[in-house]
Formats: structure tokens, sequence, C-alpha cells
């Protein structure tokens, strides 16, 4: 009896790993603001069909990105961890019953709670990295200069930026799936999760009042934000969430640089320019910058100017950007606002002196986008 159980599992193991081989080598691009604007007009049952396969083919594409990250990462006790989240995802996918929309849409809210702590664990997984250079060469060699062997630290962040960015896609993807299926499709406000017409403007404020609390709560005291526009106000279809996160690790960043200054707060000053092909966002602060040896280095995943924190396995109900656990001090805060910019085609680029401030360009296009 127990060998008959034992060749179930390992005929079902086969069955998902051959399964996962196929999925996998189907080619996924990013999503785009029209493919999601377009998803509104599919029929119900077609587009359940069309969701459950791509994101068996996007899971199966995470699930091979995780076991082969380079030099012993994919080893690391927190990156399994979420390997195996992604299989168990994978098989619930494989197994859903589409008849059943409750139930369907049920199995998505559970993937999509399940993950939602992703970037937290593998982030805690490179530090678990870290932890295991230093546990073989020691004190001595130093990680920077372990990183600097073969690009190692150059590899390594191509292929978080790889993973983490196809990670926006299905997250976008299960998101807008579920808003269409529970929200009036007559909302001219909003098309599933995107915003259409709703100021950017609003956004920011709403970021500015976030990042005010959250300063408050760290220093007793917040800068004053003043936002200038120039031009109508700015109204382009964007993704809410997305928007939010840049413009509050931006401001949590300008914030902490003005307070660190530690004499008379300075206001930060943000600068909206709506343009006829592009929307010009601009923050400027006079905190205490960043030296110019470390501009190179921003968009690293090893890099951080606060204190580095450590989040133990067992708290699985912290998410990504619980306000509770914010990501400054993993060192993500800057490369993961890079890729939330990039995945538009948008743009950010970033100047500082030591000293004196940092300004901070961000440039979101409004062309080829179908309402």
């Amino acid at each position: 009896m127990l060998f008959r159980k034992a060749l179930k599992v390992c005929e079902r193991n086969f069955s998902t790993l051959v399964e996962l081989n196929k999925y996998s080598n189907k080619v996924n691009n990013k999503i785009t603001i029209n493919n999601l604007l377009e998803y509104k007009s599919i029929n119900k049952n077609n587009r359940k069909k069309l969701l459950n396969e791509d994101l068996k083919s996007r899971i199966s594409e995470k699930i091979i990105e995780l076991e082969n990250f380079p030099y012993g990462i994919s080893m690391m006790p927190s990156i399994k961890m979420v390997n195996e989240w992604y299989i168990q995802t994978f098989r619930e996918l494989e197994n859903a019953d589409l008849s059943e929309k409750k139930e369907y849409n049920k199995t998505l809210e559970n993937i999509y709670d399940r993950h939602s702590s992703t970037l937290i664990r593998v982030a805690n997984g490179i530090m678990e990295y870290k932890d295991y250079i230093k546990g073989i060469y020691g004190d001595n060699l130093g990680l920077g200069n372990y990183l600097k062997f073969n690009n190692r630290g150059k590899i390594i962040d191509e292929y978080l930026n790889t993973f983490y960015t196809n990670r926006i896609s299905i997250r976008l993807l299960i998101s807008h799936y579920l808003e269409l299926e529970n929200t009036n499709h007559n909302d001219i406000q909003q098309n599933g999760i995107v915003s259409i017409n709703e100021p950017l403007t609003s956004v920011i404020e709403e970021a500015c009042d976030v990042a005010s609390i959250i300063c408050e709560k760290n220093y007793n005291n917040s800068p004053n934000v003043i936002i200038e526009s120039y031009g109508e106000i700015p109204i382009f279809p964007f993704i809410k969430n997305n928007m939010f996160y840049i413009f509050l690790e931006i401001l949590k960043n300008s914030m902490k640089g003005t307070m660190d200054k530690g004499c008379e707060l300075n206001d930060i000053f943000i600068k909206v320019f709506n343009n006829n092909d592009a929307i010009t966002v601009k923050i400027s602060d006079n905190g205490i910058g960043i030296k110019h040896r470390n501009l190179k280095n921003i968009w690293s995943y090893f890099f951080s100017t606060a204190e580095v924190q450590r989040i133990g396995l067992e708290y699985d109900d912290m998410k990504d950007f619980d306000k509770s656990t914010p990501l400054a001090g993993f060192g993500y805060g800057l490369p993961i606002t890079k890729i939330s910019v990039n995945y538009f085609n948008d743009d950010i680029c970033i100047s500082s002196i030591d000293k004196y401030g940092t300004d901070v360009v961000l440039h979101f296009h409004k062309n080829n986008i179908k309402l």
C-alpha cells in the first residue's frame, strides 16, 4: 500500500515536471496597458482560459529562473521556499476547474496572497547568500571584492531584474482579472486595475500623505511637500498601485535625506509637467544627497545606505509593501522602483550632490495607448 502511494506521488511529480517543461518553453512578453484594456472585451470564458494558460507559462518560467539562479543562490533556504510556492501554484492552476467561477476566483486570490511576500523572501535569500560567502571566504575578502570577480554582482543583479520584472506580469494579470470580475464594468474611472480618468497628481498626493506618516513615525516630524503643476492636469491610463509605490519609495528617500541632514527642514518640491507625448515629474530635495562614488551603485541589490534588516522565515504574514515592514535596508527600494518605472517603458533618472540634495526625474509616456 505504501509503495502504491509512493508510486502515485512519483507519477504526479513527474507529470508536473513534464508540464513545467512544456510551458516554460513559451515566450512570455511584458504586459502592456493596451493588453489590460483589451481584456475587458474578451468573452468571460475565453478570458479565463487565456489567463490560466498564460499564468501557467509565466509561473513555470519563474520556477526555472529560481532553479537557475547563479553561484549557489538557488540553494539558499528562502529561495527554495519561494520556489516551493511557485510549484504549488503551478499545480493548483493545472488542476483548476475553470467551470467553477467562485472556486477559480478563490484559487487566484489564494495564489496572489501566497506570493505577496516574495520580494521580502528573495531579499532574505540574498542576505543568506551574503552570510554563505562570508562563511566560505571570511571577513578579509569582503563581499564587494567577491562580487567583482567575473562580474558576479552585475550578473546577479540582471537575474534579479528579470525575476522581478516577470513577477510584475503575473501580479498584474491576476489582479486585473479579479478586478474585472468583482467591479462594475461601466465604471468610467477604472478598467480593471487601470485608472483611466484619475489625475496623476491625486496619486502623488496620496503617496505624500503616507510617506509623511512613515517619516513622522521614525523622526517625529516630516518635511513639507509642495506640488506644482504646469500645463493641464495630467490624466492618462496608468496602474494606480504601481504608480503609488513609485512615488512612495522616492518620497520616503527624499524625506529621509531631508531629516538626516539635521538642520532646519527644507521643503520638498514636486513639479509636474504635462507635455504632448509625456508627463514629466521632478522631485527635488535639499537633503544629505548621495556621494558621487555611490551613484553608480544605487540600482544594485547589493547597495544600501540604510541599516540592513532581516526578516525571519517564520513571519508568513509579512507582505512586500507593508508600512510596518518597509523595504529600506534591503537595498531594494531603488532597484524595484526602477523596474516598476521601466516596466511600461517609462524612464527614471537620479542626480545628486553630496550634502546638498537630490533630484529625481520621471518620464511617463502617453503615446500608443488605445482608449
